[in-house]
């Protein structure tokens, strides 16, 4: 595994619980004062995370992509 593939993965497991957190804060406490604050932070992820997607194989980025996506 290249080192530019192995970072682009442990990017994306470094962001995905961040992502989740968020979204579930979004989807639990929709009148807080910082939910457009955790509206932007998850999309700036979600870019970074598609950016990292052509870092990996062909296999591994359909399984992210549909992550992502979903």
């Amino acid at each position: 595994m290249g080192q530019k593939r192995k970072d682009a993965l442990d990017r994306l497991f470094e962001l995905s619980p961040q992502v989740e957190l968020h979204l579930e804060k979004i989807r639990t406490q929709p009148n807080a004062r910082d939910w457009n604050h955790w509206r932007g932070e998850v999309g700036g992820w979600l870019r970074c995370m598609e950016r990292e997607l052509g870092k990996i194989g062909k296999r591994t980025r359909a399984e992210w992509k549909s992550r992502i996506d979903g």
